[in-house]
């Protein structure tokens, strides 16, 4: 073997001990209390696939999570107060549009009012009249006509529901 192979050998494993060494020495914790600058100087001395580029590579990766997570924090309280801003903006707003709203109905004439009214209830329905065909036969009059105080319900003479009075 020539010198210079000896010397390249030689100096190839000084180096794996070396790095052997800085690895055993090395802890995680000393590489997170690096400054970026130092850390990419610390770095670039190291042998591309060493573990300790690796481990360098893995601080780079903790890093950037750190200032992403840091970041969405952010948007997160940006967000929620964003939203509780417009939540309650829109919920006074709908406050506000049903009282104008409620108010220029009660100042619509009477006229328009009843057009827009729901369907009529029961007790606005007009009575049908008995057909000549169709002649129904005599009821006795309710207990309730006779005795109001006594009677706690009635029922539908047609339908026969019964409805209880308070």
């Amino acid at each position: 073997m020539a010198p210079r192979d000896i010397l390249t050998l030689l100096t190839s494993h000084m180096r794996r001990e070396q790095t052997k060494k800085e690895f055993d020495e090395l802890d995680r914790r000393s590489l997170s209390r690096l400054t970026d600058k130092e850390l990419a100087d610390w770095q670039v001395k190291q042998e591309k696939d060493s573990p300790q580029s690796i481990l360098a590579e893995h601080e780079w990766s903790c890093r950037l999570t750190a200032a992403q997570i840091k970041g969405m924090r952010y948007n997160v309280i940006i967000g929620a107060v964003t939203g509780a801003i417009i939540g309650c903006a829109s919920t006074l707003f709908g406050v506000y549009l049903n009282s104008h709203l409620n108010v220029s109905l009660n100042r619509l004439p009477q006229q328009i009012r009843s057009e827009s009214q729901p369907t009529p209830t029961a007790r606005q329905l007009p009575t049908p009249q008995p057909s000549a065909t169709n002649q129904p036969t005599a009821m006795p009059p309710s207990p309730g006509a006779i005795f109001p105080d006594l009677v706690t319900s009635t029922s539908h003479p047609q339908s026969g529901a019964t409805i209880d009075k308070p």
